[in-house]
């Protein structure tokens, strides 16, 4: 087939008039293959419209979904930082009143109805009980540490060196046991 030239000095590609043929099921005429052109091209410029638009959509989409997830995100993050403080504040509490039962037991063991040291301990903050549990619980550790390294053997000539660290452990935790004293 010849090359087509409208108006103007370009010809039909053999590539359209193939694509014709196999869209259409027939040969076409010059100016039947011109509008079947002019028609595919209105249909494609149609079709990237409709994709620029669908595009959009999208990226509005996914613009609105990412701020969600950055809501939710910073949602999560405020409710772990109250859950956090709420489960130091409810240790303090406990520490606290297990401070104040273990005084009343020994003021009753000792036939004593409100002593002096009760009635501060109810007066001190709940954190200062906290710090004071802490403290101890750490002094535990390095009690156990000593104890732990005691008991291990070890080869001949490293007992004099065990021996140092079983006194610097043991030394920890009495340091930490009257920082915890401290703390009454």
């Amino acid at each position: 087939m010849t090359n087509y030239t409208p108006g103007y000095d370009r010809s039909i590609p053999k590539n359209l008039v193939e694509m014709a043929h196999d869209e259409t099921g027939q040969r076409l005429s010059r100016d039947e293959l011109e509008t079947w052109v002019f028609r595919r091209f209105q249909r494609l410029e149609q079709q990237i419209k409709r994709l620029e638009e669908e595009h959009e959509a999208k990226v509005i989409q996914n613009a609105h979904l990412m701020r969600e997830r950055d809501a939710y995100r910073t949602a999560e993050e405020c409710q772990i930082a109250v859950r956090q403080k709420i489960e130091q504040e409810r240790d303090a509490l406990a520490a606290h009143v297990e401070r104040i039962k273990a005084e009343e037991r020994r003021a009753y063991d000792g036939g004593l109805s409100m002593p002096g040291m009760l009635h501060s301990i109810i007066h001190k903050s709940p954190a200062t009980s906290l710090d004071r549990r802490d403290t101890l619980k750490q002094a535990e550790g390095w009690e156990q540490a000593a104890h732990v390294i005691e008991i291990m053997e070890c080869p001949k000539g490293a007992q004099f060196f065990r021996e140092g660290v079983v006194n610097h452990l043991r030394y920890k935790a009495e340091k930490m046991r009257r920082q915890a004293e401290a703390h009454q």
